[in-house]
Parts: structure tokens; C-alpha cells; sequence
């Protein structure tokens, strides 16, 4: 594993052994460079001194500041209390704490008060110890220095005060304390391979009573994308990592398991949540990079909660809910990610490698809560496994906004994978001007292949404005998208349709709603009503509207097979259709673009008004191969029967009067034409 240590012997740097002071030029306090990153270091000239514990003892200093870790015994060895009291009395720094304690271990440190606060920057490498190892790929840390705070009375195990920025702490067992396992007070500090919260072999609950780590401090590192940095973060009384307050910016949260044995394989939950964020901005949790996610599952309530006032956070690459290998569940008792009155949050990014993995939690996916406004939900699996084609459901909703706004669900080409959840797999409750936007629900990752819900795909209750777009929602239990409760303006359009149980569109969740006379009805969406269709031919759809004054937009679908109940789903998006309605029944002919329709499909529509409200889906009608309304003008009469009789005469083709479609014109074209008019 690397350490400072090793980074400062690679660049020819001195540094002095137990009692030797030896002036260097080391790395003192990090320069921030953003969240996720870790910072490079300035360069000054400070004092370093390494230090050596070697025996199990908890006695302090003889003589603290003298640059000797010996306590008043036999030998004057160096124990884990006289170490952090002789660095903290020489000042300056780093100093660094190895660990060389006789025989194969473990060796367990039992303080019996509050070990020192920290307050210069230490280097504490419990991975130095022989025989000890930080974890790898496919292997768990063998560690051999355990902390352990039964005796040690109300405290923290590792306390880093202000003045301790740079630090680290690796290599270490911590369980059993009354308080936190770390407490990070100060800054640009790294924490990697450590136990925090279970038993030595990583299998069992020796919790400590609070957080297994407590960051009130900036642009700290916990973890890392090498799978050598990982920490296990399980088994704590309250959170497993809580980042608090306005001072706690730029920490990033890489590639640990929080929640869960050494193995991934199953549960040893923090009594709380996995990852906490209170009132604390711009922190990372996760990364695009690989190894960066962290698998946070087995949690007591949350697997991440960002709470009240925390904004610009990342959430990006975890699997939230199932065990390493994304193959089975290990629930976090309630939500996936739960966001409380927190805004400008990414739930997963745009580009390849930034989505995470939300699936089997006991709750909902991912719930926002409380004007928790303007965040973003990009790329996420969630409800699948790892291959996204496997059902792992959340046991609610996929996705649920309760009093938020202004949020983005997707987007092309960084569309979430919504299904399989047991319950609606998108709802929004009393939420505004959101978007919701290239989507797969109730489908595989590839969306080839429907996948069984148990809910409606997407419900807008009691919420206004929101736009839906671009998406697949397929083979829910329920209808495509419900719009209940009074809800208003909301513009549906362009999305994929098709083979649910209950309508494409459905507003008020009633059923197929009738058309009104005059379009003077309210309701959800207005109750809008929908386009009439008279004639669908692989050229021209033609039809009308009677709806209340105002500029409209007509949107066409087509579809293999028309719904059981007569009113078509949108299986494909054909096109755009605007016009104005004056306030009386207009007839309208939509030009179809080339090849969108083929005889034997079925032509859907919808209607949208001004203020965008968009009506259900029309009835389906089958599309023929031409119209007997040959003159357009939106009447089948005598002028029609005349005009494919002269074209008959003439003997030239001409697709518009072969209205059996057999590429001829004789008297079966003249016979439908006279069929149509009623002869």
C-alpha cells in the first residue's frame, strides 16, 4: 500500500527514526482542487518524525516534546497514547505513527480513558504492522491492530482537531467506542483499509455507538478507486459516514463497503444510513472512475441521505441496495437515496460510468422530499441487478417526488432504467416543472425485452407543468402514465407506449374519458379532449377537434396492434401536427412523413392546448393504403367517385385513387369510392 512514508523514501527524503530529528522538506496541508480529488500537496520544510509502537499498552509519554516515544517502564517502549502525545507536543509535522508490536497478532489496543485529540498532521499506518494487508481485488484486509474503546470510557477513538489538516489514518480495526470511530474535524485528510464497526475478520458487529466516521472538515478522502483503500463501514449505532455542517465541502466518499461484511455478501447494518449529508455541500459520494463506487446495502434506514440544505452533492457509480457483484439484494431497510429539502444534487451524471445501481432497498429508489428543487437523476439503474436484465425491485415506487421542483429525470442518451420496482416506478406528488425525459420503464437496460411491473409507469398527482418526453414505459401493471387529482398543464409527448395494462394515457385513472361538447369540462389536464380520426392512409391522417380556442398540437403514434379498450397506446412517434382551432369542430390533415406508416398498423393521436395540457390517447384507427376523399377537402361525395372514374379512364397510375391498393385503378377503386359516399 502506499503511504506519505513511501512517497517521500521514492523522492530521496530523510526522515527520522524514533529519537533522531531530522529537518526535511515534506508535505504539509493539501490545496483544495475540488471534490473527489485528492489535492496535491505543498511543498515546505517542516519536521518529520516516525514513530514506533511496539507494545499493546496504554501508558502516556514519559517526557512529551523531547522527539522520544518511550513511556516510564521497563525498556521504555512506545505505546499508541505516548505516540499522539509526543507528536502533538513537537508540533509541526506530519509525524508518522508506525506499528511493529512482537508476534503474528492481533494485537488489540485497550485504552482506558480518551485517547489525545489530534491537533498536528499525523500519519497513523496500522498496515505497517508485519503480517498485516490492506484489502485488494477479490481479497479482504488482514489487519492486526485492533483499537478497541469498551474501556476507554465517552469518547471518539481517533479525534483530528483543527490544526491536523493532511493527516491520515489506515490499517486499523476501531470498534467498540462510545463515540465516533473517527472524527474529522480538519481538513485534506485521508482515511483508507481500515475496519470501522466490526469485529476483526469483517464479519461481525462490534459497532461503535455514533458514526463510524463523523466529517465536519473539508475536501477529505475516505476510501479510494484502488480496491487497497477501501474501508468497511459497518455495524455503527448511527450512521456509517455522516458529513455535517456548512464547513464540510469537497470530502469524497470512494469505492468503501458501508453496510455490509468484508465480503459484500451480506448485512451488518449502521443502525442509520450508510452515507449522511446534513447541511453540508459539494461533497462526492462515489465516482465515475472504476472502483470509485462504493457498495452502501444492509443499512438500518437510508443507503444515502442528503438532508436539509445539502446542495451541488454527487452521488455517482454505488450500488445501492445488493451486494458487490450487483447480483442479489442486501436491502437497506427503507429508501435507496433519500433527499430532504436539499437542491442542485446529481443522483448520477451525465456520460457512461456515472449512474449507480439502485435496487432491492426496502423502500422507495430514490425519493425527494420537501422543495428539494433543480436536482438531477441521470443514468441510474434501478430496480434490475447489475446485467439490467434481471428483476431486483425496490419494494415501492422506483422514483418518488413529493414537493419538489424544477428536477430532471433523464435525458437523451442519459435515460435511468426504471423497473420492475412494486409499486409505480415514477410518481410525483404535488411537484412542478419537472422533466422527465428518455426513460426505459418497465423495461430491460437495452429496452428489448419488457420486463413485468407491478404499478403504473408514470403517475403526475396533483402536480402541474411537468413535461414528459422521449420515453419507453411498457408492460406496467397499471396504465402508461396517470394524471390524477386536478393536476394541470402537464405536456405529454414523443414517448414509446405500449403493452400496458391500463391506458397509455389516463386522466383520472377512470378509464377512456369522452369528449365533450365545446371542451369546456375541467379536470385533470383539463380533461383536454382528443383528436377524432376519420382517415389514415401511408400518406395523410385525417381527422378533427373540438376543443376551445387556441393554438394545438397534434401528435401522432403508431402502433402494431390497436389497445383492447379502442384507444390506442403510442408504440412509435410518427410526428407534429399545429394548427389553430377557432372554437368550433376544425377538421385537420396531417401529411405524414415517408415510410412512417405501413398498411395494416394502427394510427393513435393526442392532443395538447396552449397552456399544455395533453389529452388522452385518440381511438386507433387502421391505416389503408389511400383515401377516398381523393380531393381533399374533407368530404367523400360525387366529386371523389368522379375523380377516380376519369382516373380510371385515363389509364396513368396514380397511388391516390388505387384505393384497394391492389397498384391498379379500375371499377373496385370507383366501387369503394361510391361505398364511402353511401351508394
Amino acid at each position: 500500500m502506499f503511504h506519505w512514508l513511501t512517497g517521500l523514501r521514492s523522492r530521496g527524503f530523510s526522515i527520522a527514526i524514533t529519537a533522531a530529528l531530522v529537518l526535511v522538506t515534506a508535505p504539509t496541508a493539501f490545496a483544495h482542487t475540488g471534490p473527489g480529488v485528492l489535492p496535491a500537496p505543498q511543498v515546505t520544510t517542516k519536521v518529520l518524525n516516525t514513530f514506533v509502537v511496539n507494545i499493546t499498552g496504554d501508558q502516556p509519554d514519559g517526557n512529551p516534546g523531547d522527539g522520544l516515544c518511550e513511556v516510564d517502564v521497563a525498556g521504555r517502549p512506545c505505546t499508541l497514547r505516548a505516540a499522539i502525545e509526543e507528536a502533538n507536543q513537537l508540533g509541526g509535522g506530519p509525524h508518522r505513527i508506525e506499528f511493529d508490536i512482537p508476534g503474528d497478532g492481533p494485537h488489540e489496543i485497550q485504552p482506558a480513558s480518551p485517547l489525545p485529540v489530534i491537533d498536528v498532521p499525523v500519519e497513523i499506518d496500522g498496515a505497517s504492522q508485519p503480517i498485516a494487508r490492506c484489502p485488494s481485488i477479490g481479497n479482504a484486509a488482514t489487519l492486526r491492530i485492533i483499537l478497541d474503546g469498551r474501556a476507554a470510557g465517552s469518547s471518539n477513538a481517533l479525534t483530528f482537531a483543527a490544526g491536523s489538516d493532511g493527516s491520515s489514518v489506515s490499517g486499523l480495526v476501531i470498534r467498540g467506542w462510545s463515540g465516533n470511530g473517527i472524527k474529522l474535524e480538519s481538513s485534506n485528510n485521508l482515511v483508507t483499509c481500515n475496519l470501522i464497526g466490526v469485529d476483526v475478520d469483517g464479519s461481525a458487529d462490534a459497532g461503535n455507538s455514533l458514526q463510524g466516521i463523523h466529517v465536519t472538515g473539508a475536501n477529505n478522502q475516505i476510501g479510494g478507486a484502488d480496491a487497497s483503500q477501501r474501508n468497511v463501514i459497518s455495524g455503527n449505532g448511527a450512521s456509517g459516514i455522516y458529513i455535517q455542517s456548512p464547513s464540510a465541502t469537497g470530502n469524497t466518499v470512494k469505492g468503501n463497503y458501508i453496510g455490509t461484511d468484508v465480503s459484500a455478501t451480506s448485512a451488518i447494518p449502521n443502525d442509520d444510513t450508510g452515507v449522511r449529508c446534513h447541511n453540508a455541500d459539494n461533497n462526492t459520494i462515489g465516482g465515475s472512475e472504476a472502483g470509485a463506487g462504493n457498495v452502501i446495502s444492509g443499512n438500518g434506514l437510508f443507503g444515502v441521505h442528503l438532508r436539509t440544505g445539502s446542495d451541488l452533492n454527487q452521488v455517482l457509480g454505488n450500488i445501492i441496495g445488493l451486494n458487490a457483484s450487483g447480483t442479489a439484494a442486501i436491502p437497506n431497510f427503507s429508501t435507496g437515496v433519500y433527499v430532504v429539502g436539499s437542491g442542485e444534487n446529481k443522483i448520477g451524471d451525465y456520460g457512461a460510468g456515472n449512474g449507480n445501481l439502485i435496487s432491492g432497498n426496502g423502500g422507495v429508489g430514490i425519493y425527494l422530499l420537501d422543495d428539494s428543487n433543480f436536482n438531477y437523476i441521470l443514468n441510474n439503474i434501478i430496480g434490475l441487478d447489475a446485467s439490467g436484465s434481471v428483476a431486483l425491485g425496490n419494494t415501492q415506487f422506483g422514483v418518488l417526488l413529493d414537493g419538489s421542483g424544477g428536477n430532471t429525470i433523464g435525458g437523451p442518451g442519459n435515460g435511468n432504467v426504471i423497473t420492475a420496482n412494486n409499486n409505480d416506478e415514477i410518481e410525483l406528488r404535488n411537484s412542478v416543472a419537472n422533466q422527465i425525459d428518455s426513460n426505459r420503464i418497465g423495461t430491460n437496460s437495452a429496452g428489448t425485452t419488457i420486463i413485468a411491473s407491478n404499478g403504473v409507469g408514470i403517475v403526475l398527482d396533483d402536480s402541474d407543468v411537468n413535461l414528459v418526453l422521449r420515453n419507453t414505459i411498457a408492460g406496467n401493471s397499471g396504465g402508461g402514465i396517470d394524471v390524477v387529482t386536478a393536476a394541470v398543464r402537464n405536456t405529454i409527448y414523443a414517448n414509446h407506449i405500449y403493452n400496458n395494462t391500463g391506458l397509455g394515457i389516463d386522466l383520472g385513472n377512470n378509464g377512456v374519458t369522452p369528449n365533450d361538447p365545446g371542451d369546456s369540462d375541467t379536470g385533470d389536464n383539463q380533461l383536454q379532449n382528443y383528436p377524432i380520426l376519420t382517415i389514415a392512409t401511408e400518406s395523410r391522417v385525417k381527422g378533427m377537434l373540438d376543443t376551445l380556442p387556441g393554438d394545438i398540437d397534434l401528435h401522432f403514434y403508431v402502433n402494431d396492434t390497436c389497445d383492447a379498450s379502442g384507444y390506442g397506446e403510442g408504440e412509435s412517434y410518427v410526428g407534429l401536427h399545429e394548427f389553430y382551432v377557432p372554437g368550433v369542430t376544425t377538421l385537420f390533415s396531417y401529411f405524414v412523413p415517408a415510410g412512417a406508416l405501413q398498411i395494416g398498423q394502427y394510427v393513435t393521436a393526442t392532443a395538447t392546448d396552449s397552456d399544455g395540457n395533453t389529452s388522452e390517447f385518440s381511438a386507433c384507427l387502421e391505416v389503408t393504403c389511400s383515401s377516398p376523399d381523393v380531393d381533399d377537402d374533407g368530404d367523400v361525395d360525387v366529386n371523389d367517385i368522379i375523380a377516380v372514374a376519369t382516373q380510371w379512364n385515363a389509364q396513368t397510375y396514380n397511388a391516390t385513387y388505387d384505393l384497394n391498393c391492389d397498384n391498379d385503378i379500375d371499377i373496385l377503386d370507383v366501387q369503394i369510392a361510391a361505398g364511402a359516399f353511401g351508394l
